[in-house]
């Protein structure tokens, strides 16, 4: 584990200009109007259309950039539309939008964004440290990287984090991505958790004591991270901002802060940012077609105060799961093979029955190498 730490603290003084010809090489970046294509939207673009890109591709969030008829223009950034932009936008959307008449999804993007001087960015000259401490605040699959003077903000490339904890793991060189393109994740996080299960992770991210058992740490805590499975969408929508969360786990409606155990029955599934984004924006629609999405959210879906989080939750049977004894390297293969965010842990009881004991995120197996000053 010191050596992984010693190889990290190397990376340290690593900045991402020096990192992307490495970076390109393991996942290769379009330029221009490719990367234009799949991560910018026009700043006079609808909602509905910086949504339905967000989903169609996979996003966690979309730029926001100055229109231009060129096609292999520059891609000014003025900011970013993230998933939680789009949940805050769509939870009150229906009282911006009552008096003007305007259909939800018709707003400007430009109005919903996070503007530039307050999204999360990379810049050339930003340290690989730096860069991978961006999880503290945010769960992000991918970074943008914007250079260019103030006020001529240019999209230059996108950072994957996963990548890039592979090549700062051992400072690799273009040389060595051929061997690193083999190894299905960072070696370094298997040295810092060595020997370690999914339980010891949650126990380090409540920082247990002796005194305060797990049961009672996930009593005291259930209104905060659970909700009822008959339970408005908005009301979900609400929960996961005012309590800063990226996911809720669904409950049986039964289910509350008591002295009975949560089982797996209890359990229902996760509701997500993504899935808000997905319940809003019809997989159906062609890119861009503005009518089949404003039909699709019609009347009887766009009061979200009276249908139920059963309609977007992923069922607990399509959730990737583990039990406390899993390994770290096992969750650390989850998350950078199957593309998750979180992973449910439930330990095994009597009669074939699992508890639910809590969720792991990638920034929690992430947190050792984050949050040591010496790195």
């Amino acid at each position: 584990a010191d050596l992984s730490f010693s190889i990290l603290s190397m990376a340290r003084s690593l900045k991402i200009s020096q990192v992307l010809p490495t970076l390109n090489l393991l996942r290769p970046v379009k330029f221009g109007a490719l990367l234009k294509g799949r991560f910018c939207v026009d700043a006079t673009a609808p909602v509905g259309e910086a949504a339905q890109k967000m989903a169609q591709e996979r996003l966690t969030f979309v730029m926001v950039c100055e229109p231009t008829t060129e096609k292999n223009a520059p891609a000014h950034v003025l900011g970013m539309m993230t998933e939680r932009d789009f949940m805050r936008y769509m939870t009150y959307a229906n009282q911006h939008t009552f008096f003007s008449g305007q259909h939800p999804l018709d707003k400007r993007v430009s109005q919903v964004m996070t503007p530039l001087g307050r999204m999360t960015q990379l810049h050339p000259n930003t340290s690989v440290n730096a860069a991978l401490r961006s999880i503290q605040h945010r769960i992000w699959r991918h970074l943008p990287v914007v250079d260019g003077p103030p006020g001529k903000e240019v999209l230059s490339s996108i950072v994957s984090i996963r990548d890039l904890i592979l090549v700062a793991d051992g400072g690799r060189t273009e040389e060595a991505v051929p061997a690193a393109l083999n190894e299905p994740e960072p070696t370094a996080l298997h040295s810092v958790w060595s020997g370690q299960t999914a339980a010891d992770v949650l126990a380090s991210k409540r920082e247990l004591s002796e005194e305060k058992s797990l049961r009672s740490w996930l009593l005291a805590r259930s209104h905060r991270h659970t909700i009822g499975e008959h339970a408005s969408v908005l009301a979900a929508a609400k929960q996961m901002e005012r309590e800063n969360l990226t996911f809720l786990v669904v409950v049986r409606d039964h289910v509350g802060v008591s002295e009975d155990d949560c089982t797996e029955s209890d359990v229902v599934g996760l509701v997500t940012e993504r899935s808000f984004l997905n319940y809003c924006i019809h997989p159906q629609c062609a890119p861009g077609d503005m009518t089949c999405l404003r039909d699709s959210y019609g009347d009887e879906t766009t009061d979200l105060d009276k249908h139920a989080v059963l309609d977007l939750m992923t069922p607990l049977r399509d959730v990737v799961s583990v039990g406390p004894s899993a390994s770290v390297s096992e969750c650390v293969d989850i998350f950078f093979n199957k593309n998750v965010r979180h992973i449910p842990v439930f330990d095994a009881l009597d009669a074939g029955k699992r508890q639910f004991i809590g969720v792991i995120s990638l920034r929690d197996i992430l947190r050792p190498i984050i949050d040591r000053p010496d790195l």
